[in-house]
């Protein structure tokens, strides 16, 4: 039962809408799997738009959702998001800083060693 197409759609909209965790997603969707379960055993022929009228839309899902969380716990979830997205964006500043460092001192050394000319050697043996 739990290959339920209408059941796999909407828990996987349901999931798309969700600003949490993946362990916080598998709770709540074990929780509302059960739930679903019951509801399509006893409407067999329950569709996706029966399914959302009967317990909300995937969006209604994720607003209740947010809605019940404690404000201080979301804060600091959002927060420490924040921080590693800043953190990776430094150490990506800083890799592209690096690259092109490394990139203009072997362009300045090369200038320098050939005093501004392009060397070109030609090794060619005339008969």
């Amino acid at each position: 039962m739990y290959d339920h197409p209408v059941l796999k759609k909407y828990i996987r909209k349901v999931k798309y809408f969700l600003p949490c965790s993946g362990d916080e997603k598998k709770q709540l969707v074990a929780q509302m799997q059960e739930s679903i379960l019951d509801y399509l055993e006893q409407n067999p022929t329950a569709d996706l738009n029966a399914l959302q009228s009967h317990f909300g839309t995937p969006k209604q899902i994720a607003n209740q959702y947010l809605y019940d969380q404690e404000t201080s716990a979301l804060l600091y979830r959002m927060s420490t998001k924040k921080k590693f997205l800043g953190l990776f964006a430094g150490v990506m500043a800083a890799v592209l800083l690096f690259w092109i460092g490394v990139i203009s001192f072997d362009a300045l050394d090369a200038h320098r060693t050939n005093q501004g000319y392009l060397k070109v050697v030609i090794n060619q043996k005339i008969y």
